[in-house]
């Protein structure tokens, strides 16, 4: 932590180690309390304690696969946030769909995520990622409205080929009922494998050839019914078991 002297600042105190190796991915302060996220194969949300600027501590740690880019205060005792869901693999992990997250934050000491909301593979993009203004919550009417661009088949490293919604969607997001998708607003055609345009090629990639399947932006694009996979993915447990400490 520093202050301000003329025209230097000074350091008045610091955390060391907080996570070697990781960067920081997102930073959202309450008052005297810190949370700080940093990514490497799983999102690390670290709580700190601000109060004594001399010396500030750890005060909780939670940690859940991917990371979050934007944390938002819904409320003094919760946090709504945006990311990448991730794939572990070892010594790394591949960058998976959109991940939106409520956190319950209530107990500094042991943060828990009570809804879990993912949206499209990997290639997904969504400018509330990394642009805050981006991100739309209305907390009188408690919704939230993103742009998106959700792209489907992906897996692993493979990024998702087709994109089958590009617009704003919204959502009625509650501490107690955690995200309901209440509608999309298209501002483009979706793509199918018969009609593929490059929407989602990634970085310059040749997309995978694929069969006459169906794909829509609420059901996802598949070679068969058996291995559809949806565009949205909703962690529906209220109580998830805390990290053991």
């Amino acid at each position: 932590m520093l202050s301000e002297h003329g025209s230097q600042l000074v350091e008045l105190g610091r955390v060391d180690n907080l996570a070697p190796s990781e960067d920081i991915r997102s930073v959202r302060f309450r008052g005297d309390i810190g949370f700080v996220v940093t990514f490497k194969k799983t999102d690390p949300l670290f709580v700190l304690d601000l109060a004594d600027p001399a010396a500030p501590s750890i005060k909780g740690e939670l940690k859940i696969p991917g990371y979050s880019t934007y944390m938002h205060l819904m409320d003094d005792d919760h946090l709504l946030t945006m990311g990448y869901d991730a794939d572990d693999q070892g010594d790394f992990a591949w960058f998976q769909g959109l991940q939106l997250q409520v956190i319950d934050v209530a107990d500094l000491a042991h943060p828990e995520v009570l809804d879990k909301e993912v949206i499209g593979t990997r290639g997904s993009t969504s400018d509330a990622a990394t642009d805050h203004l981006a991100f739309t919550y209305f907390k009188a009417r408690d919704l939230l409205a993103v742009p998106m661009t959700i792209c489907e088949g992906g897996s692993g490293g493979d990024y998702g080929d087709i994109m089958t919604f590009s617009g704003l969607l919204v959502y009625r997001v509650t501490v107690d009922g955690g995200f309901e998708l209440l509608g999309g607003v298209p501002h483009e055609e979706p793509e199918t494998p018969q009609a593929w345009s490059g929407k989602c090629n990634n970085g310059g990639r040749t997309p995978r050839r694929r069969s006459s399947a169906p794909c829509s932006w609420k059901t996802g694009c598949s070679r068969s019914p058996s291995t559809a996979s949806t565009w949205r993915t909703s962690t529906t447990s209220r109580t998830p078991p805390r990290r053991s400490r």
